[in-house]
């Protein structure tokens, strides 16, 4: 569906031989997580050996140097001090910043067309493993999206800088975490960047929903993908639009069949659909019908955003990835 990956670099081993990159420097910048939009950053406000390294806001995380290919990652403010693995060989390390000792195994990374950092002739990549300020190393895996990083310029909106590949269909866009006590994004598989939206920029009867690019916290759009969602395990439930009135919820029809569009109704009629959430399927209440994300999809332009890829109802269907959804627990 969403993760065709460009091959991942299986060869981590002979990387230490591949050249720098000498036309592209990423200085001053910062390194977002693909998992929940953190950057990565010290704890703290000290700079000192052994001050542990997580993700945080990236408002308020410190800049670093990093380049394409095989080196050191430092402080922007204090190049002295380098991102270090620990051992670099074992998955579940911490990382932290050290004094540099440039070419020293364990602060040499290689920063990969696939945007992963991974520490060069070595198999561990960097890797944000929570949704809170988690990061250590791990295995690296192509269909790990914990181990996405992306470029970012140092203010905000953190656009992403110039020169990096796509390395997801569609192109990766910035995750943004659910405000507090406003409803939560439904996100398709692997996929915090995107999130069930109402299509067309305004909360109405009939209106499609599909899938969307997050829309940022500030904009009046991003009503338009926070949803309530019942503790996972409920049953027979509405799925409802967090708006004012509190009177749109996700409908798939009266007698929904495979292939039927899912819509905005009025959760006070009974014909509204309910649903059934377990945690990551929305099944409808006493069918074999399940939320799908339709594989044949492609973007459709739309105002005032685009759509990515189509929603629908189908036969419920174990590892199906295009039914499986999931919410990020860390709010902004």
């Amino acid at each position: 569906m969403f993760t065709s990956l460009l091959a991942f670099l299986s060869i981590l081993q002979v990387i230490a031989s591949s050249p720098l990159h000498l036309n592209k420097r990423y200085n001053g910048v910062k390194i977002q997580a693909f998992r929940n939009g953190y950057c990565l950053s010290p704890i703290g406000t000290n700079t000192a050996n052994g001050v542990p390294v997580g993700a945080v806001d990236c408002s308020q995380a410190r800049t670093w140097n990093i380049n394409p290919g095989s080196g050191s990652i430092t402080l922007a403010n204090n190049p002295n001090y380098a991102l270090d693995a620990g051992t670099g060989n074992t998955n579940g390390e911490g990382v932290k910043i050290w004094q540099s000792y440039p070419g020293l195994f364990q602060q040499t990374w290689f920063l990969t067309d696939d945007r992963r950092i991974a520490v060069t002739g070595g198999n561990q990549c960097l890797d944000k493993y929570d949704d809170n300020t988690g990061v250590h190393t791990w295995q690296c895996g192509a269909g790990n999206i914990n181990q996405i990083w992306t470029i970012v310029q140092p203010y905000a909106p953190f656009a992403p800088v110039s020169g990096q590949q796509p390395v997801l269909n569609p192109p990766i866009g910035q995750a943004d975490l659910d405000p507090a006590n406003s409803g939560v994004r439904i996100h398709p598989y692997q996929r915090p960047d995107l999130a069930v939206t109402v299509t067309g920029g305004v909360a109405a009867f009939g209106k499609n929903v599909d899938i969307a690019y997050d829309q940022q916290n500030s904009s009046p759009y991003a009503r338009l993908q926070l949803w309530y969602l019942p503790t996972p395990g409920t049953t027979n439930s509405a799925v409802l639009l967090y708006t004012a009135d509190n009177n749109y919820c996700l409908h798939a029809g009266l007698n929904p069949t495979n292939g039927a569009r899912v819509t905005l109704y009025d959760c006070d009629t009974v014909e509204n659909t309910r649903w059934d959430w377990d945690g990551t399927h929305l099944k409808i209440t006493n069918t074999n019908l399940c939320l799908d994300v339709r594989a044949e999809s492609s973007p459709t332009p739309s105002n005032p955003y685009n759509v990515q890829k189509t929603l629908q109802v189908w036969t419920c269907s174990a590892g199906n990835h295009n039914q499986e959804f999931f919410t990020i627990a860390k709010k902004a």
